[in-house]
């Protein structure tokens, strides 16, 4: 049997072929018996094979005879700084992007369709009249009005490039109307720009070099208004709470009706244990709990129709579950919802930017959509919410705003994406203007009569080569 093909030549049986006993399993010994014809016999475990398969080195026969891959994964190099190896089976290494914001080239530039870009930006602050971004080395560049000093910029009026302010450090920026409060590494406060409600914390009069705001917690987060501005931070005793100061004659620091303006900073009573603060223009927000307060102009009308709202001081939400974030505008705010992220608005039922008007009570909506949404940001005349894990940017607007944010419709309850050739990392608002950090670092703008929007000057991001 382990021949075939033979003839018979002068009386013997001659020539012929092997027959082939391969069973082309790399873990068998493969042989022809003349009595039994082919045999194959299982290779001792542990002995080398290949299962064909070049994403696995050191592959080794197992006791069944199969042949097992190794532990060692073969490494594949990247193809650039913003790909990572990978090994298709049975195929062999190629590449694969990065995912769209993760950072690249020494974490001084960051992915985005593949490529490793500039990181201009790694945190924005819109606001009606200025806005800022901090670069990665954490060094301050605002854009816009100079009028009241707050770009820090001598003889400057105004300007539509970002241009560094100062030579400070900071890690959180929020913009007021014409003023500016940053965050350092040391948990400190330092504002500048206009002050005459004593928003950045010194005496009456433009600050028009960086004042460190005297606090006595440790600041974490910040908060802008109109006029005031909040920290919330860590007493010694290790609980979080929320001091304001500036603008008081609409309850902005929560010191109940009859307030005057501070440029010492006022604790926020019934706040301690707060996780979340957020600003509007005359209103601001904080958590506590998982339960949503506000103060200022619209914290009474919030309350509800259950409840005993207080003026001046903060007045609980009337909100049903639990939330871990809160966003503030100009008439409406949001929350995001500790279960699903889900995220509700409220304001008076016959603002546009809750959806269909209605009556002018207070009502609370689920924003719907395509979420879940990471982040919403509220500006005078629009809502805008970013879709987590793609960076999708939905608009809703006023009417009148419909075509400067690309809805030609005119009717601006209709949702509309915006910036939607490339994913947006974080966005904020302030008046008509709603501003973006993109994936590839750059900030872009949409709003206040820019309609299709721009990409500020001097963020323009250049690509990094291998």
């Amino acid at each position: 049997p382990c021949t075939f093909g033979k003839t018979c030549s002068a009386g013997a049986c001659v020539g012929g072929s092997g027959t082939s006993c391969n069973d082309a399993l790399p873990c068998t010994l493969d042989s022809c018996d003349p009595g039994q014809g082919c045999v194959h016999t299982p290779a001792a475990a542990g002995s080398a094979c290949d299962d064909g398969d070049p994403c696995f080195t050191a592959d080794s026969c197992g006791a069944t005879g199969s042949c097992v891959p190794g532990a060692q994964a073969l490494d594949c190099p990247a193809s650039g700084l913003c790909q990572t190896g990978v090994c298709t089976p049975f195929a062999g290494c190629g590449s694969a992007d990065k995912a769209a914001g993760a950072n690249c080239n020494g974490g001084v530039g960051v992915c985005a369709a593949g490529q490793c870009w500039e990181a201009f930006a790694s945190a924005l602050a819109a606001g009606p009249s200025h806005s800022c971004a901090l670069k990665p080395d954490h060094s301050l560049w605002c854009w816009g009005s100079n009028a009241d000093g707050q770009l820090l910029a001598t003889g400057l009026s105004s300007t539509p490039t970002a241009t560094q302010v100062g030579s400070g450090t900071y890690t959180q920026v929020v913009v007021g109307e014409g003023f500016t409060c940053a965050l350092d590494a040391a948990q400190g406060v330092w504002c500048w720009g206009r002050n005459d409600h004593g928003q950045t914390g010194a005496t009456l009069g433009t600050t028009t070099a960086p004042f460190a705001v005297t606090l006595p917690v440790a600041a974490t987060q910040l908060a802008a208004g109109t006029a005031h501005a909040c920290a919330g931070g860590v007493d010694k005793a290790g609980v979080s709470r929320i001091y304001c100061w500036g603008a008081a004659g609409q309850g902005q620091l929560g010191q109940g009706s009859g307030a005057v303006d501070s440029s010492t900073p006022q604790e926020v009573p019934g706040l301690a244990g707060a996780t979340a603060l957020a600003g509007g223009p005359n209103t601001t927000c904080g958590i506590v709990g998982g339960k949503v307060y506000c103060w200022g102009t619209l914290a009474t009308a919030w309350v509800g129709s259950k409840g005993a709202p207080k003026p001046g001081a903060p007045n609980p939400v009337d909100l049903v579950g639990t939330y871990q974030q809160v966003w503030v505008g100009s008439g409406v705010a949001c929350a995001a919802s500790v279960a699903g992220q889900e995220v509700h608005c409220w304001g008076m039922g016959d603002n546009p930017l809750l959806g269909s008007p209605g009556a002018a009570v207070f009502v609370v909506k689920a924003l719907g959509g395509a979420g879940p949404y990471a982040e919403v940001a509220l500006g005078s005349n629009h809502l805008c919410a970013r879709v987590a894990g793609s960076g999708e940017v939905w608009c809703r607007t006023s009417n009148a705003a419909a075509a400067d944010f690309g809805n030609p419709s005119g009717d601006g309850s209709q949702p509309t994406a915006i910036f939607a050739d490339l994913a947006v990392m974080e966005l904020d608002s302030a008046g008509g203007q709603v501003c973006a950090r993109m994936a590839d670092g750059s900030v872009r703008c949409l709003g206040s009569g820019a309609a299709g929007g721009f990409t500020v000057p001097g963020s323009q991001a250049k690509v990094y080569v291998p």
